[in-house]
């Protein structure tokens, strides 16, 4: 396959790892682009999801607090490198903006806020380039003395080799990112950082 006249596809010029990763997922005896196009992981529409949740035995109400608080965010978003001053994250259709390192590269992240109800959920968009759009939900449930966070991730797989990217590393990486939000927190509530309760959020 070619593209311009005389330039070979670089999708295509690499076949010795097209092939071995279509081998790896088990598609031997196909050619990489017909892998792609016919790979069920390749399913237009596909919607990935990711949750995790984990337990911390403080109150709901500073829990709650401490993520929903933009000050906080340097403690537990993950790559965090720095927030625009006009971000604000209090009502729905506050936007925050954040300059992160993800996944080897510096990104401008930008969130969307979509709905909120204090003290125990809330819910935004992000949107970064070079990946889809993403839809989180944040829920914070009271157990006793303590609260359960729970953490969730959608977004809709791309076309192509893009697409197989998306449910194979990409969803791995949301996962591990998840977690590794789920244990700062966990350090930061630990060590007492700064949670200052309010009636909203922001």
């Amino acid at each position: 396959m070619r593209g311009r006249k005389g330039h070979r596809s670089p999708l295509i010029a690499d076949r010795s790892w097209s092939a071995s990763f279509a081998s790896a997922l088990g598609y031997r005896r196909l050619s990489f682009r017909v892998f792609v196009k016919r790979s069920p992981l390749n399913t237009i529409g596909s919607v990935q999801r990711i949750e995790v949740s984990r337990h911390y035995g403080i109150p709901v109400a500073r829990g709650y607090a401490f993520v929903t608080d933009v000050r906080n965010w340097s403690h537990f978003f993950p790559g965090f490198i720095a927030l625009d001053p006009e971000s604000r994250w209090t009502a729905a259709g506050d936007v925050a903006s954040l300059t992160t390192k993800l996944l080897g590269r510096t990104r401008r992240v930008t969130l969307t806020l979509e709905r909120i109800e204090p003290h125990h959920d809330f819910s935004y968009t992000s949107t970064q380039e070079g990946l889809p759009v993403a839809h989180h939900e944040r829920t914070f449930t009271a157990e006793g003395d303590g609260f359960t966070f729970n953490l969730s991730v959608a977004y809709e797989a791309r076309r192509g080799l893009r697409g197989v990217v998306d449910r194979v590393v990409l969803k791995q990486a949301v996962r591990r990112l998840l977690q590794q939000t789920l244990d700062a927190l966990e350090v930061a509530f630990a060590s007492g950082e700064r949670t200052t309760e309010r009636s909203g959020a922001g």
